[in-house]
């Protein structure tokens, strides 16, 4: 189900998932970073950078 959101998944009749998520391959404190480029190494909508953070 990646790129749906789960609540508008639910709403629409698409099964969507329950419980807790896990990544076990990321930590808490680690840091996810996205880039696209073009054919001339140029990033095409800029780069993503995510730290994991743990909430509650």
């Amino acid at each position: 189900m990646f790129g749906i959101d789960p609540m508008v998944a639910l709403g629409s009749g698409i099964r969507g998932y329950c419980g807790k998520p896990s990544t076990p391959f990321m930590q808490i404190g680690d840091t996810a970073t996205i880039d696209m480029q073009d054919a001339n190494g140029h990033s095409i909508f800029g780069q993503i950078k995510q730290k994991v953070t743990k909430t509650g």
